[in-house]
């Protein structure tokens, strides 16, 4: 079984400037490898405040995760994770957080059922609005992006469950994995 990574509506805040990041895009949603590592610690723009601070996933255009997050994944087996330290600031309140990273998932699967799926052909892509993966074909890759989707991080039930059943206190805040039929 698998799992959309997904933010939660609550998390209704986020980057209002990429920086840097806007050049480099590709590099964090194509799937692949970035051979070409990347050594500046990149700074965006967000609008969270003290009150509203960030998530543990605060972007999934290019991911963005708490530290905390990414280590809950590679604890539960996910080694397909290229990361790159980033700066949130909201220059109007002064306010700085560090301990995220931009994060590269490497790894684009052609999983998805297209007869028992439905959704939208795009340019790039699919918009899926049921979506049915191919488990044979997705092979129990744990952690991954869709070939016919690459915006969609698919997660396997094997990390949700052991993130969510050890001790992580205090719970993830913005992320919900979404069940994803399986054919």
């Amino acid at each position: 079984m698998y799992y959309t990574l997904n933010m939660l509506p609550s998390q209704d805040l986020g980057v209002t400037e990429w920086g840097a990041l806007s050049d480099s895009a590709d590099r964090f949603t194509d799937g692949a490898y970035n051979k070409n590592l990347i050594h500046e610690k990149f700074t965006v723009e967000v609008n969270f405040t003290e009150k509203k601070p960030p998530g543990d996933l605060i972007s999934l255009y290019i991911p963005i995760m708490s530290e905390r997050f990414i280590s809950a994944l590679k604890n539960a087996g996910v080694d397909n994770l290229q990361t790159y330290p980033v700066i949130l600031k909201n220059s109007k309140l002064g306010l700085v957080w560090e301990g995220f990273s931009v994060v590269n998932v490497f790894g684009l699967l052609k999983c998805v059922d297209l007869d028992l799926s439905e959704g939208n052909k795009l340019l790039g892509g699919y918009n899926f609005k049921k979506l049915v993966i191919d488990v044979q074909k997705a092979e129990g890759t744990l952690l991954f992006r869709l070939y016919e989707s690459p915006s969609t991080i698919m997660v396997h039930y094997d990390v949700a469950i052991k993130m969510f059943t050890e001790q992580c206190e205090p719970r993830f805040m913005g992320i919900d994995f979404e069940p994803v039929k399986s054919a």
